[in-house]
């Protein structure tokens, strides 16, 4: 790769391998098992896509070896999902994160009408299930030449597989990207499958990242839209997946990752292109200087020189002090990992105390420091931190929200590095005043950086002192409980340092108001906004979080943990008016019922 700035180019609209789609309406009429997909087009249920078709692409992980969902119950839950959302009786919210940040964007009315119209793209139903020989590689659509030498060394080639590698076609011809992620065990080796392992899994990741990179993505559509529940529908960003790059993920087959690997790389560098031709500087030099670690190549070593021309510094020094870029020499460097070039810039006038602006479509969403970029998207160069903090970069940086950066530490090793630096690990500054903790807790931070920032004396019950409102550690673990593969861990960890289980959210000043406005417009108007309902809420106990995000393994574990269900907030909602699910009731019910079966059983003993 390297700086190849250029408006000329294009990217393909369409499919060059037919797209099979199926309308929705045909969808909720069918029964189980579900036909597979010579026996839909033998039926003639089964369409080509066209410019003209709202297309909704499927993502999931299956349930079974041979086939996606043996018993049909995950097919079945997102038959009851649109049939909940077509009809209204299930609203569409979005994510805290993005709308917090200014992404209000909701379904609408007029989206729901599209909904009862349109078409899935299913891979069970879309994709050839028999395999069927393709004579050579050659024969192949253009599209595909990039992946030749992958494609050669697999052998004997199949329709299938044509249509498994024009995935990334389907998804960005799609309109909507659809990943399916209800709750449910593995039909062969019994795993609990859900969102957690559902972007665990590699090719979901890359279905994933085919949404992310697509040229929609930069565009007013519809974000993704993931069902966990018949009653469970929201609009997400992916905030917390862009450090996920799908060859770390699991895959069945070890041959499957040098796929993954060329289809990422065609996506990558089709994205950059795009970026290209739209302007959008900053976010082309980001994305270029995440290359290598998106793709887990090894780290390229650039000599000063071939630093600031592949970055489209120029040639020297002077042309790149010129520069105004957000993602400038230092960021840059920062980003890529190139830790022996940070000295160098320093050494002529650059800073390493820069704050960046917000970028939203490369999920910066907050005014980070470089330190912050060092400890979140470097952190596989641990030289990267270790340079910055010997040229005295500020270890207690915040971001514009006053998030410490010790927040932001994805390892144990970080968290050590910046606290002998003398990080404060109970800092809290204005806006929010928030513990490094919590936010480790909402940005799904792994357990060995919570029990570093805990060994390192972090407060876990902190006294009220104004901002946010909201410290306790296990409210923020709820806000991504079901997007975190370590949320029991960390929160057993919480309550084994003798978290308080019951504590509440008491804000102050400007969000103390927050809370009143939304408290306010609730009364008089039916919002579907989910920051509005947080705020209303806010001043619940982490149970009433874990309800209100829908986590049910978070709620069972507090409730264990001897979490009451009957806390009222300053509304005057508990826990249990806060569930957002149906299932959150049923484990609410059951447990609740264990508990009263065993007072009983003691209290016969007693007699």
């Amino acid at each position: 790769m390297g700086c190849s700035w250029s408006k000329s180019g294009s990217i393909p609209q369409t499919p060059c391998v037919t797209m099979w789609v199926i309308k929705v309406s045909d969808f909720l009429d069918m029964d189980f098992p579900l036909p597979q997909h010579e026996e839909c087009l033998a039926a003639g249920l089964l369409h080509r896509a066209n410019k003209s078709v709202w297309c909704i692409f499927v993502s999931h992980q299956w349930l079974g070896k041979r086939h996606p969902d043996p018993g049909g119950h995950q097919f079945k839950v997102l038959q009851d999902a649109l049939r909940n959302v077509i009809a209204g009786t299930t609203k569409v919210s979005r994510d805290i994160a993005s709308e917090f940040y200014g992404d209000s964007h909701s379904m609408s009315d007029e989206d729901r009408g599209r909904l009862r119209n349109a078409y899935l793209w299913l891979d069970w139903l879309s994709v050839p299930q028999h395999r069927v020989a393709v004579d050579q590689v050659s024969d192949l659509p253009d599209s595909m030449l990039s992946h030749r030498a992958v494609l050669e060394k697999r052998g004997r080639l199949t329709t299938q597989d044509v249509h498994i590698l024009s995935i990334p076609d389907y998804v960005q011809y799609s309109d909507v990207f659809l990943a399916l992620t209800p709750v449910l065990p593995h039909n062969d080796t019994g795993e609990r499958c859900n969102y957690c392992s559902w972007f665990e899994r590699g090719w979901c990741r890359m279905e994933m990242w085919c949404k992310m990179l697509s040229e929609k993505a930069s565009s007013a559509s519809m974000p993704m839209i993931v069902v966990s529940a018949p009653d469970r529908v929201t609009l997400e960003t992916p905030l917390h997946w862009t450090d996920r790059p799908p060859h770390e993920g699991r895959v069945t087959f070890e041959a499957d990752r040098a796929v993954i690997f060329s289809i990422m790389k065609h996506l990558l560098q089709q994205r950059l292109k795009f970026l290209a031709m739209q302007n959008k500087k900053d976010s082309y030099y980001y994305l270029l200087a995440k290359y290598e670690t998106m793709l887990g190549l090894p780290r390229c070593e650039r000599s000063l020189s071939d630093f600031l021309v592949y970055f489209g510094f120029g040639s020297n020094l002077a042309s790149a002090k010129k520069c105004n870029r957000n993602i400038g020499p230092m960021a840059c460097a920062v980003i890529s990992g190139d830790w022996a070039i940070i000295p160098k810039l320093h050494e002529n006038g650059f800073s390493v105390n820069i704050h960046l602006k917000p970028m939203i479509d490369v999920r910066i969403m907050s005014s980070l420091t470089l330190v912050h970029l060092a400890v979140d998207v470097s952190w596989r160069q641990p030289k990267v931190l270790e340079t910055l903090l010997k040229l005295k970069a500020d270890p207690n940086s915040t971001d514009d929200v006053g998030y410490p950066v010790l927040g932001f530490c994805r390892t144990q090793r970080d968290v050590e590095l910046l606290v002998a630096s003398r990080a404060d690990v109970n800092l809290r500054n204005a806006p929010s005043k928030q513990l490094a903790i919590s936010v480790a807790c909402e940005y799904c931070q792994p357990p060995e950086v919570i029990s570093k920032l805990l060994a390192c004396g972090s407060l876990i019950d902190p006294p009220d002192n104004g901002g946010l409102g909201c410290p306790h550690p296990l409210a923020f673990l709820s806000i991504w409980a079901t997007a975190n593969p370590d949320v029991l861990e960390v929160a057993q960890m919480l309550i084994s340092a003798r978290a308080d289980v019951n504590q509440q959210c008491v804000a102050s000043g400007y969000w103390r108001a927050l809370e009143m406005a939304s408290r306010a417009y609730l009364q008089v108007c039916d919002s579907s906004s989910t920051l509005v309902h947080y705020f209303a809420e806010w001043s619940t106990t982490p149970l009433g979080m874990a309800c209100f995000f829908g986590s049910e393994e978070l709620v069972d574990l507090l409730l264990t943990a001897r979490a009451d269900p009957h806390r009222r907030n300053r509304r005057g909602h508990t826990p249990i008016q806060l569930a957002q699910t149906q299932r959150v009731l049923e484990v609410i019910d059951a447990r609740l019922a264990h508990s009263q079966a065993d007072r009983s059983s003691c209290s016969a003993f007693s007699v």
